[in-house]
């Protein structure tokens, strides 16, 4: 691909600019403890980036266990309203280590900034951050029909930013991310555990150490 290429930046919200994701976890552990289902962190990973109903799908699916279309509401309404008591407090300082400094560094160069997140509270979580008014275009969980690993999202995102895919790069930390991304040939940036995140072009550990050039020079 050639330098300068990318126009686009699509950022994932939980675990690459906040760290929201171990409340998803604790919230989710608690529902599966009251059914019956022991969720380990292991298998948590493959519930990032999945919207809850299919989250709650997956866990019957694990624990052999069939629950109603009520209890699932019941349930669904329970792990969100526990999701956000964990998250009730969270300010600018619950913001990534160099997410903003990154960010505000590539609109210097007039990259466009959106973000596609399976959360529905994704704009509440950007508004008590204090960093909604960085982003072009948000895309939630409230915006698509299916969720990752389904490229529905991503192409949103970029028709909105008007950006060809292939000239949009995206952030995630989620394997399903990754996998919906690559679907439409963008360059895809893990941020996490290369383990985990496999399928990425290419994978970092954090914001901490990675600077625009890594990414647009490749």
């Amino acid at each position: 691909m050639k330098k300068s290429s990318f126009i686009t930046f699509i950022f994932d919200l939980d675990g690459v600019i906040t760290e929201t994701s171990e409340y998803h976890y604790k919230a989710w552990k608690i529902v599966c403890d009251k059914i019956g289902y022991n969720l380990t962190r292991k298998k948590n990973e493959e519930l990032k980036g999945v919207n809850r109903k299919q989250c709650i799908e997956l866990i019957m699916q694990w624990s052999n266990i069939q629950l109603s279309e009520n209890e699932i509401n019941i349930y669904l309404e329970e792990k969100n309203n526990i999701y956000n008591g964990f998250i009730k407090n969270l300010n600018q300082n619950d913001v990534c280590e160099g997410v903003l400094n990154f960010i505000n560094e590539a609109l210097k160069k007039n990259i466009k900034i959106a973000l596609y997140s399976a959360s529905r509270n994704a704009k509440k979580i950007l508004c008590q951050l204090n960093i909604i008014d960085l982003f072009t275009v948000i895309i939630d969980g409230n915006n698509v029909s299916n969720s990752k690993p389904d490229p529905e999202g991503f192409k949103i995102a970029a028709d909105l930013t008007k950006t060809n895919t292939e000239n949009c790069v995206v952030f995630e930390d989620s394997f399903y991310g990754i996998e919906g991304a690559n679907k439409l040939n963008m360059y895809t940036v893990g941020i996490g555990s290369k383990d985990v995140l496999n399928n990425a072009n290419v994978v970092y550990k954090g914001f901490e150490n990675l600077k625009i050039k890594d990414i647009i020079n490749v």
